[in-house]
């Protein structure tokens, strides 16, 4: 709580949208708090950053601000991050590899690049018609 307060001059919302707890201002300090969460975990220097759906409730701009973050930690920390993300997008742009699963079964791990475009992954995630694609 400590350091969301310090994130204060960072909110843009006002007294009426504060008091009645908007969607916006909880958005808002959603996101602060995920700021003060990762930079909680940056401060123990950890070789492996686990992160579960950052990008949880996030329109495309938090998104790709967020790759872009994730993208700067791993160059500054030097940090394995394990991201557990449902955002295929922001996986394929942040990873070096890639596991997919389908109800809880591996279908394969690689390059973005070879599981994107591999038979099983697109038949659990696009369908039957996908093996056309």
């Amino acid at each position: 709580d400590n350091l969301l307060l310090g994130r204060h001059v960072h909110i843009r919302t006002n007294l009426l949208a504060c008091t009645w707890f908007s969607r916006r201002t909880m958005r808002t300090e959603i996101e602060h708090r995920e700021r003060v969460e990762l930079g909680r975990a940056l401060a123990m220097e950890p070789k492996l950053l686990l992160l579960d759906e950052p990008s949880a409730g996030m329109n495309a701009e938090e998104k790709l601000d967020l790759s872009f973050r994730i993208s700067d930690i791993r160059a500054e920390f030097d940090v394995t991050i394990l991201l557990v993300e449902h955002d295929m997008r922001m996986v394929m742009g942040v990873s070096d590899r890639v596991l997919a699963m389908n109800d809880g079964a591996l279908i394969t791990c690689g390059t973005p690049e070879q599981v994107q475009n591999h038979p099983e992954v697109l038949r659990a995630y696009l369908g039957e018609d996908a093996e056309g694609c």
